[in-house]
């Protein structure tokens, strides 16, 4: 469904934009709801299952949840139905990042220990920021074909943003495990309000940590093992034993970060049952690919996270910016104009990081990436089960495109795309444990599926031409989502209802119909159609903007703002005296930054 966003339609705009318009056809569904059944009919069709493609499919959405998977012949499509025709394109469940932390901006202001430049940007400010705004992530993740993302270990307020996300078609399916528990906590990420780490020195900490996260909330322990001392090595692998075994009384799955491959032996031994990076220090071994298999570990291998770290160094230390991988305009602005802002940073750069070991970090990197690429491969074919995930919201790893160079460069480790698309779709689903949910397309399961413009079976890099994201059954355009030509740099509700009343009050058509989505509508409610439907209905129903005098506009009396619900009185300014047009309150409600759609009460219809 095309959500309900409402929006404040001026009194203006009813006197002088609405007569005369064309009323669009009949339609019983009423203004805030969406169409029960939606079919997608002629797209082939990649279910991933592993099964082969169906051409010419028909897919039938009722509500939220997928009703029907086959040919036309098998899924007839409803007479009251909607049809959207994706003749040419190709559908896939919708993506799943195993491995990505909400509580890190994608830069360094999110990760200080990287550049310490908080006297610039102070990392609690800049993580109640995050903690406030998750809705810049939610968007990029939908935005980028991610309608599902498994935060592996953050701050404690992350922990409330499952219930949030789960039933809302503008986030992804979010599930996080909270504060990490490990012996190797640093220091510069733990603040009086925000901790990142939970301690386990010894068991009886250790076990206590694993039931402060229980009591939190948390859907998991993660454990950060780093390679401990080698007079401090057994004490340790006792404590995560404990922490493994308190876990699993608490029933909460054991998930850990252990990139050296004695302490991925042990964190399997311990319980994990997934492993959130791949082995860095040494070659897998033929004991360590047995233990995983018995134990029915899931794999997550991380390949560019490393290298986007150094990228990101580098481009500080030698005041040169990286253009983010971002095909679709995803990220929004602020991200953005910090990682372009690098000379903020360079003054906090560390002695250690001199011209010459920044270019010795970029010479590396190709090896240093082949080497984990044949290490996968080993992984692959030993039929281990492999989740995609990224790590985002380290430096230069971005919430959400950041999945498109993980798949490829998985491809490029000789990974055939097909399988590639299950593991960044049903494997990531089973990663989260929420495989009866989603990462499939089938009848039963929550409808989060892409609309593409190329076949991604042949070439992962397909994903990057996503056109529209399905989530929990509602239909999104990327433009819609988007931050390419926004009216606003923020996705603030307020920010883009502020923007739009600049833009008409400076008369200024084109910037005020980006702050439209390309589908959005303006109802009455006296009706049950739409008075205008589409942005160009919007722009020929507004062409008098051009033609009014300059003092005509909007003057805002009061405003309420509540979530994503914007409530202004409005007054209009510069009409004749002999014209009298009562005050009138608009409401708007913004999603993705932009207008989806227009309510305004009867009364304001002459």
């Amino acid at each position: 469904m095309i959500r309900i966003i409402l929006l404040s339609f001026s009194i203006a705009v009813s006197s002088l934009a609405l007569q005369g318009v064309a009323v669009a056809e009949e339609d019983t569904t009423l203004p805030g709801e969406h169409p029960l059944v939606t079919a997608l009919i002629g797209a082939t069709i990649l279910d991933g299952t592993g099964g082969p493609p169906l051409t010419n499919g028909t897919i039938i959405i009722n509500g939220s949840r997928i009703a029907c998977v086959g040919t036309l012949q098998e899924c007839p499509v409803p007479e009251n139905a909607v049809k959207l025709d994706v003749f040419g394109k190709w559908i896939t469940p919708g993506l799943v990042d195993s491995h990505v932390h909400f509580s890190q901006t994608g830069w360094f202001d999110g990760r200080p220990d990287g550049v310490d430049a908080t006297e610039v940007f102070p990392y609690e400010t800049v993580t109640s920021e995050l903690r406030e705004h998750p809705e810049q992530f939610y968007r990029s993740y939908l935005c980028s074909g991610v309608t599902a993302v498994y935060d592996v270990g953050g701050h404690q307020w992350t922990l409330l943003l499952g219930t949030e996300a789960e039933n809302s078609p503008a986030a992804p399916h979010f599930r996080a495990a909270g504060p990490l528990v490990t012996h190797a906590g640093i220091d510069i990420l733990n603040t009086d309000e925000y901790s990142t780490f939970l301690p386990m020195s010894d068991e009886i900490e250790g076990r206590t940590s694993v039931r402060k996260l229980k009591d939190a909330g948390s859907t998991a322990v993660k454990v950060w093992y780093i390679k401990p001392s080698e007079e401090r090595r057994e004490t340790l692998d006792k404590v995560l034993m404990a922490v493994g075994d308190e876990a699993r009384n608490q029933n909460l799955p054991l998930i850990i970060h252990a990139t050296t491959l004695r302490e991925a032996k042990v964190a399997i031994r311990a319980g994990a049952s997934l492993l959130v990076h791949g082995v860095l220090d040494e070659a897998i071994d033929d004991e360590f690919i047995q233990m995983v298999l018995e134990n029915d570990v899931t794999y997550t291998p991380t390949l560019v996270v490393t290298s986007n770290w150094m990228h990101a160094l580098a481009s500080v230390v030698l005041n040169t910016a990286n253009q983010p991988d971002d095909p679709n305009d995803c990220v929004d602005p602020v991200t953005r104009q910090k990682i372009a802002n690098v000379a903020a940073f360079a003054p906090y750069v560390s002695e250690q990081m001199s011209e010459d070991k920044a270019r010795q970090w970029l010479a590396a990197i190709p090896g240093d990436l082949e080497f984990l690429k044949q290490e996968l491969l080993k992984v692959y074919k030993a039929g281990v089960t492999i989740a995609s995930g990224t790590d985002a919201g380290n430096p230069l790893t971005l919430h959400g495109p950041s999945i498109y160079n993980e798949m490829e460069v998985m491809q490029e480790a000789g990974i055939p795309p097909s399988d590639i698309i299950i593991m960044t779709t049903r494997n990531g689903a089973h990663a989260m444990g929420r495989l009866n949910d989603f990462g499939t397309l089938e009848p039963g399961m929550i409808a989060d599926l892409l609309v593409l413009g190329g076949n991604p079976s042949v070439d992962v890099a397909n994903f990057r031409k996503v056109e529209w994201v399905m989530r929990n059954g509602e239909i999104h355009t990327i433009s819609d989502l988007s931050y390419a030509n926004a009216c606003s740099d923020s996705v603030n509700p307020e920010d883009v209802v502020q923007a739009q009343l600049l833009a008409y009050n400076a008369h200024d058509i084109r910037a005020f119909l980006a702050c439209y989505a390309e589908n959005a509508t303006i109802h009455d409610l006296s009706r049950q159609q739409p008075v205008l439907q589409g942005r160009a209905a919007i722009e020929a129903a507004y062409a008098f903007l051009t033609q009014s005098p300059e003092e005509f506009g909007v003057e805002i009396i009061d405003r309420i703002v509540s979530g994503s619900v914007v409530v202004d009185t409005e007054h209009i300014v510069g009409l004749p005296t002999d014209q009298k047009i009562p005050d009138a309150v608009a409401v708007y409600e913004v999603l993705y930054g932009r207008i989806q759609n227009v309510w305004f009460p009867p009364s304001t219809i002459k």
